[in-house]
């Protein structure tokens, strides 16, 4: 066998097993996006994930509070079909909970860029 046909096995072999070490991920959304779906009432279920004093001090009213340190507890109750959208105040909090969801076999799942820091939407305190 030349080298030119080894050479192009091993390109081959090795894009083969790169792809198939590719995992599903999640997707990214702009608070834009989100605002638009949840004008249009888009069926998203969208989880906050940061601490409850945040959440109480501003959130997105159709938000339900679901802190990064009691994901990996309650994410079952999350329907796996579901678009999953996560937020939290920068966006760090919610990638962090959209690899943990994929992770646990979730497919739908966006995190929100920016998070709460660029979000113009309306809001709710107290």
């Amino acid at each position: 066998m030349n080298m030119t046909k080894v050479v192009l096995l091993l390109l081959i072999a090795s894009l083969v097993l790169v792809g198939c070490g590719k995992r599903k991920s999640y997707t990214e959304m702009t608070t834009a996006e989100l605002e638009h779906k949840l004008a249009k009432g888009e069926p998203i279920v969208l989880v906050d994930v940061r601490e409850e004093a945040e959440y109480r001090e501003q959130r997105i009213p159709q938000a339900t509070l679901v802190p990064l340190t009691q994901i990996k507890d309650v994410y079952q109750q999350l329907e796996q079909d579901a678009e999953i959208v996560l937020i939290c105040r920068s966006g760090n909090r919610s990638s962090t909970a959209a690899a943990f969801l994929v992770a646990k076999g979730y497919t739908n799942v966006a995190n929100v860029v920016g998070g709460m820091l660029e979000w113009t939407g309306p809001v709710e305190t107290g």
